[in-house]
């Protein structure tokens, strides 16, 4: 990984249960965390050993806040943020690079709306008040 880059340990997303409006919230504390899970569900899968009356409870990672991303209404099903191959602060700006989407040439797609969105772990101390993803 490059200088500057770091990797988040908390990683969650979905196609579809984010906000219409794209933008971005810090999460620091365990319930606020679970509750905005809990309301942006989507199709988050539950855990086999768990009734669905108990959805799972997360826990944000020693020195790391959580940021809850929405992407806003986009025009495809498929939308889904797959990984986080690392975070760098620049500046005010996180910078979060995304692996590189495969390709799905000859693929028949489903034209669907859906509110992607995902969560993850920065370190507690970056400060930034705009995110690019690449």
């Amino acid at each position: 990984m490059e200088k500057g880059h770091v990797k988040p340990v908390f990683f969650i997303s979905d196609w579809n249960g984010g906000a219409n409006d794209a933008g971005f919230e810090i999460i620091t504390d365990n319930i606020t965390l679970n509750r905005k899970l809990q309301q942006h569900a989507g199709t988050i899968e539950l855990q086999i050993d768990q009734p669905a009356t108990q959805p799972k409870q997360y826990q944000i990672p020693k020195g790391e806040k959580i940021v809850f991303y929405s992407f806003g209404m986009r025009r495809s099903g498929s939308y889904k943020v797959q990984g986080i191959d690392s975070l760098q602060l620049v500046g005010k700006t996180l910078v979060v690079y995304l692996p590189k989407a495969r390709s799905q040439e000859g693929v028949n797609q489903i034209q669907v709306i859906s509110y992607p969105w995902v969560a993850f772990g920065v370190p507690e101390k970056y400060q930034f008040d705009t995110i690019e993803f690449k």
